[in-house]
Formats: structure tokens, sequence, C-alpha cells
């Protein structure tokens, strides 16, 4: 029995922590003013109070990358899983 439809977001990497899917995976959180990686294209890039989710893991040897920003973790982590779930789920 695979996973429904409705396993998206935090419950979809849950799912892949748990069963392992996502090798190599590494999720950071990262307050603005911290940062100092490549600019995002968000308008919250600029406020420093601003938080950006980084997801990555490996799939055959190449590295997947999503990174996002948000007015809080929790913000920037939905966005960065939304932007994350098809790649994700081609790995199902």
């Amino acid at each position: 029995m695979g996973i429904s439809n409705r396993c998206t977001g935090f419950n979809l990497l849950n799912y892949c922590v748990q069963k392992n899917i996502l090798k190599d995976l590494t999720a950071t959180h990262i307050q603005r003013r911290d940062y100092n990686g490549d600019n995002i294209d968000s308008q919250l890039f600029n406020y420093k109070q601003s938080w950006i989710f980084e997801i990555s893991w490996n799939n055959n040897n190449k590295k997947e990358k999503f990174i996002g920003c948000g007015k809080s973790k929790k913000d920037a982590t939905n966005l960065v899983l939304h932007l994350a779930e098809e790649s994700i789920l081609k790995l199902l």
C-alpha cells in the first residue's frame, strides 16, 4: 500500500524520513540576517527577521536542493516542501 494523495508537506517529509527514501537528507533553517548564500527570489528576502529553509538530498548521485524564504520557520518550510513535492513524489 502506497501513500495517499493527501500526504503532502510536513506529512510527506515525515513519511520519507521514516522510510529512509531521501538519501543523505539535510534540512536547515537559517534566519535571514545570518544567511550568506545566494539571493533568493522572494519579497521577504530583504527583511532580516525572515527565515530561510533549505532542504537537499541525493538522488542517484545527483544532489537535489530546494531553498525558500518565509516570514516564519513554518512558512519557509511549507513553501520549500511545496516546491520540492513533485521531486519527492517521483522517488516513491
